[in-house]
């Protein structure tokens, strides 16, 4: 509409730009006889442009660029300036990697990110190495790798890293972690192979006593808990009259207790409930037993047996049709 050009036209105070097709513009329907006129002028005055002209506000002597697509945005002002790179120093002295950027002239931020290689001498190190991080990244301990050194304990530690050996002190330290195999022995005869930095803390023998006690059997506890005597960790072997072991920790100089185990006597109506060392409940179910000379037990099945094993032939057939 007429009215709503206007309006767009006389309101602007220091520049406007009109993005849009000139093409579809002039061609509407409504508003070709406002738009054709209008853009006849700004044509005639070298005011109609293919793309959005932008100028580097660091560089503003070059050529203004023309951006006609959204790429375009990224390719030729990466940063908000120009695709130059930016050659400002930092206080870490790096140059900026970035291309030209009108934002974070200082380079405050753009330090915090510095990916290059640090150049500086990490603290404590007399030997000036340097350091091996990133220069974003604090320095920390030097970590540079140099000669073998001797540690207190007398073994060579290989490959140290220079900050393991900056002093005396530090020294001490690395061999308080020395990894080399030493037999320890102990005031008992026996020996122990162990690291070297574990054998200064080690108190007790932790070897299998190993010695014989009285009632036969070794000791099986650890050397360094023997100081008191010897306690068998054993279990009884010794078969009770009932047939079950004893089962308890050995007692060389005590008789065994009676058994504590279930009873196994059974027959073909029930089983004992009872244990071991009580006495049985006899059954007083019918006996079962039978054959075809003698007949039927007359007692119940808890009774001895009142008459004598039949030794007459078996008249059964197995399943394989012997007798």
């Amino acid at each position: 509409e007429e009215q709503r050009v206007n309006v767009l036209m006389s309101r602007a105070r220091m520049g406007l730009f009109i993005v849009g097709n000139s093409t579809c513009l002039s061609a509407s329907e409504k508003g070709a006889h406002v738009w054709q006129p209008l853009l006849q002028m700004l044509g005639e005055a070298g005011q109609v442009k293919k793309g959005l002209p932008t100028f580097c506000e660091l560089h503003p002597d070059d050529e203004p660029i023309e951006l006609c697509q959204p790429c375009d945005f990224r390719k030729y002002r990466p940063n908000g300036g120009c695709s130059r790179s930016c050659t400002y120093r930092m206080s870490c002295g790096h140059v900026c990697p970035q291309a030209c950027h009108p934002l974070d002239r200082s380079h405050k931020v753009a330090e915090t990110l510095c990916c290059e290689p640090c150049r500086r001498f990490p603290p404590e190190c007399l030997l000036e190495h340097s350091c091996k991080k990133l220069c974003k990244e604090k320095c920390g301990p030097c970590t540079t790798i140099v000669d073998a050194v001797t540690m207190p304990c007398g073994h060579l530690y290989k490959s140290p890293r220079c900050h393991d050996v900056r002093n005396d002190e530090a020294t001490e330290e690395l061999s308080r972690r020395c990894k080399v195999k030493v037999k320890h022995r102990f005031p008992c005869g026996h020996d122990v192979l162990t690291k070297c930095s574990n054998a200064r803390g080690i108190q007790s023998c932790p070897s299998l006593c190993g010695k014989e006690m009285e009632c036969g059997h070794q000791c099986q506890n650890l050397c360094g808990s023997c100081t008191n005597g010897h306690t068998c960790t054993k279990k009884c072997e010794r078969t009770l009259f009932c047939g079950h072991e004893c089962g308890r920790s050995c007692h060389f100089s005590e008789d065994c207790e009676p058994c504590n185990q279930k009873c196994d006597v059974r027959c073909v109506d029930s089983k004992c409930s009872k244990l071991c060392h009580e006495i049985c409940a006899s059954c007083v179910e019918p006996c079962d037993w039978q054959c075809d000379h003698q007949g039927k037990c007359p007692l119940v099945c808890g009774a001895p047996c009142a008459r004598l094993p039949c030794n007459e032939r078996c008249t059964n057939k197995l399943s394989c049709g012997h007798r």
